[in-house]
């Protein structure tokens, strides 16, 4: 996306955004580019030729903060002149010390929200009761890229929920095929020995077959139709 603030005829700014952050910006005779850090929040802004134009800093919660880990009074405010995004990448009402979201409006100096998350992202977890905390009151961790869900630690939970389920799934199966592959041959031919290892030869390919040929879902379930379409 690219946007031109003109006033009459003139381009006053020319402002060009990507998929996630803003790189850039011009104003005429002078490119400043924005440097994040590992929140997304925007800590530096440098010309085309490197030098720094302006710092920015944050208290752990996102209230604008002197360089000197003092934060700013109360009157005036710290107001950078140059763009009004700042903490998480988020556009900074800094008249009021308020922070928008887009899905609701943050106060920085108490790490709060002004309205109540209408989702529970984690219902395990108390700290998702308090619908108006900051990311589990863990700001230093998570971050709020739209005022509703933390994505941090949604992506973690989904991604260990789907894990544990294949994985657990996939050893019932193997431990499935290990006993019905021992007690056949065992029957058959008497040895332990035996049906021991084609027990344990069974679960192997069991476990192998489970991961390459997608017979283990998302649910942990086995997909039995594939299992015999890969044995035909």
């Amino acid at each position: 996306m690219e946007c031109h603030i003109r006033r009459r005829k003139k381009i006053l700014k020319n402002i060009r955004r990507y998929i996630g952050t803003l790189p850039f910006f011009y104003i005429p005779d002078k490119t400043r580019y924005l440097h994040y850090d590992n929140l997304g929040s925007i800590d530096t802004i440098t010309d085309g030729q490197g030098n720094i134009v302006e710092r920015m800093a944050y208290t752990a919660f996102g209230e604008r903060r002197k360089g000197d880990w003092r934060v700013s009074d109360p009157l005036p405010p710290i107001i950078p002149a140059l763009t009004n995004r700042g903490f998480t990448g988020h556009e900074h009402i800094d008249e009021m010390g308020l922070i928008h979201m887009n899905g609701r409006v943050y106060d920085p100096q108490i790490g709060r929200f002004l309205s109540a998350d209408p989702y529970i992202q984690s219902p395990y977890n108390t700290q998702s009761y308090n619908r108006y905390s900051y990311t589990i009151n863990n700001p230093l961790k998570y971050t709020d890229p739209d005022g509703n869900f933390f994505l941090a630690f949604l992506a973690a939970a989904i991604t260990k929920t789907i894990v544990t389920n294949i994985a657990m799934g996939l050893i019932a199966q193997m431990f499935v095929a290990y006993a019905v592959s021992y007690a056949v041959t065992y029957i058959a031919i008497g040895s332990a020995k035996v049906a021991q290892g084609a027990g344990l030869s069974a679960a192997l390919f069991m476990g192998i077959g489970g991961l390459r040929g997608g017979k283990i879902g998302a649910n942990g379930k086995m997909q039995y139709n594939q299992v015999g379409n890969q044995a035909l």
